[in-house]
């Protein structure tokens, strides 16, 4: 019989515990049953003659009975009312333990009308939630008391008593690319400082969202730890001089140390004579030291842009519009650009009020009640789960890339998803451009079928509650048509350009001041291509592919739609090729301009498509029986074990040997159509 599991609380009332408190488990019955080997708890002896049955059954029976046949439910529902507001009523007067016992009371009751079954499942976890209210109201004001009263029963140099510190940073709207780095930044200071100051603590969590930036240090020391450190200075020959006196150079060894020369201590080391210093520092208050850290911390934080605004020097990435500071649930004062520290943060811009923080502790409980999610895990777990359940609802497969969730995560502070719709007469554009559209102006998520192409819907995410989703969904939609029908005039304006014509506005086009135009760029690669091309002694088929190809390979940069979204560079120039009836072969120009912008492109294209182009285990275990006849190129192969020209090797990786099936499998998922 298991008798030694413990409970380890490590909060009460929503505050963590320091130390973490402990307590066994099991009651007094669990433990008498195994002392007296009983199975059953009715068969403990009580005393001599008379058993725990005896004494207990009939009650237990009863009290069974009332529970879940008899007991009133609608008096219970009355009585939980009663005993909430006469514990809200006992804390408005600091009296924390009446409060308690009726906090324990609505416990009860609500235990009682749970097992009477008249609370539904929805109901249910409205009681459970005003009972932990009103716990964590009785524990905030039971420190509260006890902080006030100075913590008597801690007794001086028993224990050292640690305090959570918070600092929150709250800001007008942070670009959602510099958040993450700055949350990271003003941990790894926090961190440093604490160390350099000698200052324990247990944790540093992170807390970030568009409009605040947010440490809390879990168990801070409350006063610094003492120092006492030998410092090994110069050698005795160096210290005294001829009259024994002490030299210039030990006179400043003991300045910098702040030691007299008195306090010299002489020690041997390795059968050299030193002379040593004792340095001792008694700590300081830790409450004495943040007043003057918390506001250099703040304003030492840097980023890749920033501003000034009113007739303040700092420079910061937005404006500060409040600061909050505690430290246990006093305020750390100090003022930065007019802005004071206190105990009041934000919540939603528009859901929520101000939140009253009493403690480190409650900073993300308080923030929750005002829709304001700061735990970025919390809210990214948030996203993928909204998006999971609406992917699973309507079996999309939703495209969801790693940056896009990463902008989208630092642009809400209440995360909702939603999806809306567009006319499918759009999906004529190509898919590439909707999904980049989609992506970089509006930052909505693309839908995709289960092969990979584009489906009329997206999916978003809004920064805020579920209220009035459609009208939402319907402005969303409003927004993407318009950009939509701009990508679509692009397109359709692009497709009239004729390849010669944007050729000859490449003439026009700078490169780089020394090495002329774009037109001489493609011309110098041109050239290259055509020695490469000779040099691996291709046919004159192939010579006319790779010149051709090196012609164009350039000219989608004067398109209207590669203008809009440069990224698009080689996916364009593709297509339109194509449509401009360049060859279609496997060593096509429209295939090869899309090389030209690799790596960068090929990335955008595999995450929007399903690849097609990965080795199957029979291809790969087909290639492996070949490859005893391939040998590695110092340089360059002219040709391949299954003799075809080796066209498809990178110009920049001279030492590849060949990429077709029959030599380098491994490497088919950089090359398009799986050549």
């Amino acid at each position: 019989m298991e008798v030694t599991q413990f409970t380890y609380f490590q909060q009460v009332g929503g505050i963590d515990c320091h130390p973490v408190a402990v307590e066994i488990t099991y009651g007094m019955e669990r433990l008498a049953s195994y002392i007296q080997e009983k199975e059953n708890v009715f068969d403990l002896e009580w005393v001599e003659g008379v058993s725990y049955g005896d004494v207990f059954k009939q009650p237990e029976y009863e009290h069974s009975k009332y529970t879940f046949e008899v007991s009133d439910a609608a008096m219970l529902f009355q009585l939980f009312s009663t005993y909430e507001a006469e514990a809200k009523r006992a804390m408005d007067q600091n009296l924390v333990f009446p409060a308690y016992d009726y906090v324990l009371k609505c416990s009860h009751t609500f235990n009682l009308l749970d097992a009477r079954g008249a609370i539904s499942v929805t109901e249910r976890t409205g009681y459970i939630t005003r009972v932990r209210n009103l716990a964590r109201q009785v524990a905030a004001t039971y420190l509260q008391e006890r902080e006030r009263l100075g913590f008597p029963l801690l007794k001086e140099g028993r224990f050292a008593m640690a305090k959570d510190l918070l600092l929150e940073i709250g800001l007008e709207e942070v670009p959602a690319r510099f958040v993450r780095a700055a949350m990271d930044q003003l941990k790894d200071k926090t961190v440093k400082w604490l160390n350099d100051s000698r200052l324990s603590f247990e944790e540093v969590r992170a807390y970030s969202t568009p409009r605040r930036l947010a440490v809390i240090v879990i168990g801070l020391a409350d006063k610094q730890a003492d120092v006492n450190e030998e410092v090994k200075g110069p050698a005795l020959k160096i210290a005294k001089d001829a009259e024994g006196a002490w030299s210039k150079a030990a006179l400043g060894f003991g300045r910098s140390q702040g030691v007299d020369a008195e306090s010299f201590v002489v020690r041997e080391v390795a059968n050299v004579e030193y002379i040593f210093a004792n340095k001792s520092s008694v700590g300081v208050e830790t409450s004495s030291l943040l007043p003057e850290a918390l506001p250099a911390l703040v304003t030492s934080l840097t980023f890749p842009k920033n501003m000034r605004w009113g007739a303040y020097d700092l420079r910061y990435v937005r404006p500060i519009r409040w600061l909050a500071a505690l430290h246990g649930s006093e305020v750390v004062p100090f003022e930065i650009t007019g802005v004071k520290s206190g105990n009041v943060s934000r919540g939603h811009r528009f859901l929520g009020a101000d939140a009253t923080i009493d403690n480190p502790a409650v900073y993300v409980e308080a923030l929750k009640e005002q829709h304001v999610i700061v735990d970025v895990a919390e809210r990214e777990k948030a996203i993928q789960e909204g998006i999971g359940r609406l992917a699973a609802e309507r079996g999309w497969h939703i495209a969801v890339k790693e940056d896009l969730l990463e902008e989208v995560l630092f642009l809400v502070e209440t995360p909702t998803v939603l999806t809306g719709s567009f006319d499918p007469a759009f999906l004529n554009i190509p898919q590439e451009v909707l999904i980049t559209s989609m992506r970089e102006h509006q930052r909505y998520f693309p839908v995709l079928d289960s092969e990979g192409r584009l489906q009329p819907h997206f999916v978003t995410v809004r920064n805020g509650d579920g209220l009035s989703i459609d009208v939402v969904a319907k402005g969303n939609e409003k927004v993407l048509r318009a950009r939509l029908s701009d990508a679509k005039f692009f397109y359709e304006e692009d497709k009239k350009l004729v390849i010669a014509d944007a050729l000859a506005k490449l003439e026009n086009i700078v490169y780089h001041e020394e090495l002329g135009t774009v037109a001489d760029k493609v011309r110098r690669t041109r050239a290259i291509a055509d020695k490469l091309a000779q040099a691996l002694r291709a046919d004159d088929s192939v010579r006319a592919d790779v010149s051709r190809t090196a012609d164009i390979c350039k000219f989608d940069l004067v398109s209207q739609m590669v203008y809009e979204f440069p990224e698009l560079q080689g996916i364009m120039g593709e297509d339109y090729a194509r449509k401009a009836g360049e060859r279609k072969a496997w060593r096509a120009p429209s295939t090869s301009i899309i090389l030209r912008a690799m790596p960068a492109t090929i990335r955008r294209r595999r995450s929007s498509e399903p690849s097609s182009a990965s080795p199957t285990r029979s291809t790969r275990s087909r290639a492996a029986s070949r490859s005893a006849s391939c040998r590695p190129a110092r340089r360059i192969l002219t040709r391949c074990a299954a003799k075809r020209p080796a066209l498809s090797v990178p110009f920049s990786h001279t030492a590849w040997s060949c990429r077709c099936p029959s030599c380098s499998p491994s490497r088919w998922r950089f090359m398009p159509n799986g050549d």
